[in-house]
């Protein structure tokens, strides 16, 4: 083939490259993620699973006690809205890691008057929004939990942190992650983040079934061994521990399969 043919065809490709690349960009996984699951194409899974967690919270939850609770609203903040008609007075904490559904979710968040606030410590700024009854940081889980962790700042900030993010009375740790080291060694630190007297707390913990080889030895129940491991790292507390209460599995056929474990934050004796 001529030079000047070879020319003109890489020409037509480069052009060919850079249409492509502007008719079709790089994928955006948050906005997708969001779009597919909670356009409802989730619910005919989800909502069985929703249900059967808000029994248990509200089954467990003190009546006459204030409800703050902890958990991860994603774009819809559906389970927030079931409880809060159930109880209208409840308060609601969360995170979410992905500015985009964060900043979706705003416009669904339970409550009036919702405003952009920046909460500062002494290394930044955590971006959060609220309104009259929630609160949601921008924020991955791990870094949250490690936070709670090694605050670094001067101990009014940290009290404004503590009062801002911690004081549940309830909670629902669901971050769509499996049993991963990191999820682990997080869970230990989950009780103390409960309201600060001797209460009982209902706390629920979910986490995506998937091939963690350590689960599925000795002929043993992989499920029950990462319930007993969840049950576990969550009793680790000096102060309290972890009783299971209820363990179930649900998903869509064919899709990812999720574990849930329902039980009460207690005093250790």
């Amino acid at each position: 083939m001529p030079s000047a043919a070879l020319d003109d065809t890489a020409a037509l490709s480069r052009n060919a490259i850079h249409e492509r690349r502007t008719i079709q960009p790089e994928r955006d996984l948050s906005r997708e993620y969001f779009q597919r699951e909670f356009s409802g194409q989730a619910d005919e899974w989800k909502q069985p699973q929703r249900e059967r967690v808000l029994d248990f919270i509200l089954s467990h939850h003190r009546p006459r006690q204030p409800m703050r609770f902890f958990g991860f609203p994603a774009a819809m903040w559906t389970f927030e809205k079931m409880i809060q008609d159930r109880r209208p007075d409840a308060k609601f904490i969360g995170v979410e890691r992905s500015w985009q559904v964060l900043e979706y979710g705003v416009r669904h968040m339970p409550g009036e008057r919702t405003e952009f606030e920046k909460v500062e410590i002494k290394t930044g700024a955590i971006d959060t929004f609220k309104s009259s009854q929630s609160r949601i940081a921008h924020f991955h889980a791990e870094h949250f939990w490690e936070m709670s962790r090694f605050f670094i700042g001067s101990r009014a900030a940290r009290r404004q942190f503590v009062q801002t993010f911690f004081g549940w009375t309830a909670a629902w740790i669901d971050p769509f992650t499996s049993i991963t080291g990191r999820f682990r060694e997080s869970l230990h630190r989950v009780p103390a983040r409960f309201v600060e007297n001797y209460g009982n707390f209902p706390l629920v913990v979910s986490f995506s079934i998937g091939r963690e080889y350590e689960f599925e030895s000795n002929g043993s129940d992989p499920f029950m061994n990462r319930v007993e491991l969840v049950r576990s790292e969550l009793s680790k507390n000096q102060f309290r521990d972890f009783v299971v209460v209820d363990a179930f599995t649900s998903g869509r056929e064919g899709g990812v399969q999720m574990g849930t474990v329902c039980g009460v934050v207690v005093p250790r004796k």
